[in-house]
């Protein structure tokens, strides 16, 4: 008699997102884009955030980690994705005086599914609990649908930090 063998699943890898395309069509004109903020990897909606800061003449950070060593856990890796208990900041904005962190929120990575969203969130709370301590505005979460262009990118950051 032979002697069975238990199924095993296959989970396929899923490949990560390609942010090197240099023309990246949206709403209206096709503009060009590098895919990249200080050397490191960028999706077009945080390039055009970061355009729009910058026009703004406000020093920013890209990709800035609240690491789990500042929230009692040892850090492990500078990989990408973050570990568990570490948190990555699209933008952290500094404006006479005032630092403010900004996320950035794409439509497949945050508007998919209530996990995503209750995620989302807690995330915003850590960085709302770490930033009190130094005195930080209250965490800002940008939805994809307000930067689909450049115009309508610079009309939203003037509203983040001049309403």
């Amino acid at each position: 008699m032979k002697k069975l063998k238990p199924y095993k699943y296959r989970n396929p890898r899923v490949a990560p997102p390609d942010y090197t395309t240099q023309n990246v069509l949206r709403v209206g004109d096709q503009e060009l884009l590098t895919g990249q903020i200080d050397g490191m990897k960028a999706s077009d909606l945080e390039e055009r955030s970061y355009k729009s800061i910058s026009k703004l003449e406000i020093s920013t950070q890209f990709r800035v980690r609240i690491t789990s060593e500042a929230l009692g856990q040892q850090r492990i890796t500078r990989a990408f994705a973050n570990i568990r208990g570490e948190v990555e900041i699209d933008f952290l904005c500094e404006q006479g005086g005032q630092t403010t962190p900004i996320f950035v929120d794409g439509q497949i990575s945050h508007f998919m599914t209530p996990y995503q969203a209750d995620e989302d969130k807690a995330k915003a709370d850590l960085t709302n609990e770490f930033g009190r301590q130094f005195g930080w505005r209250e965490a800002v979460r940008i939805p994809f649908w307000k930067l689909l262009d450049q115009e309508m990118s610079d009309r939203t950051y003037r509203e983040v930090f001049y309403a």
